[in-house]
């Protein structure tokens, strides 16, 4: 049975910390934020190169069609997540050991190579496993040409 102690969870091998959950269970909110926030939606390892993201704006056209207005493309060289806990399809089951900063997963998007105004920009993020903690994010802006903070205590 899992456990939330000290909000961390206790026991948990993997998948959804609490798959079946009472509505009528006085906790059910918060087993319901730690599906949600210790599911990987991918598996325990993504790396994806040379990736395409576009933002923009749908709007309908003249002949009552949905269109995506394109009005920023994004190509990153490289986008990891890489899962501390919960693990179930790559070695180091269930858990990445050592785990040292205490966290469910690190995620990095690094560098942009379009456009062009933003090439070189990255960023790092730490989700973790304490709820009650805020995640640790870092972007790297070379054009403020000032090195990016390091995580401490």
């Amino acid at each position: 049975m899992v456990l939330v102690v000290n909000n961390e969870l206790d026991n948990r091998v993997a998948g959804k910390p609490f798959p079946g959950i009472d509505p009528n269970d006085s906790q059910a909110a918060q087993k319901i934020m730690y599906d949600f926030g210790h599911t990987h939606y991918w598996p325990e390892t993504l790396d994806l190169h040379l990736t395409v993201a576009d933002t923009g704006s749908i709007y309908v056209d003249t002949n009552g069609n949905r269109r995506y207005n394109v009005e920023r493309h994004f190509v990153p060289d490289w986008m990891r997540v890489l899962g501390f806990q919960g693990r179930i399809k790559n070695e180091r089951k269930p858990q990445f050991l050592p785990n040292n900063d205490k966290v469910f997963q690190k995620a990095g998007l690094y560098p942009l190579i379009e456009p062009f105004d933003l090439k070189g920009v990255g960023g790092v993020s730490f989700r973790c496993l304490d709820q009650t903690e805020q995640d640790d994010t870092w972007l790297d802006l070379p054009f403020v040409r000032r090195p990016p903070r390091c995580r401490g205590k």
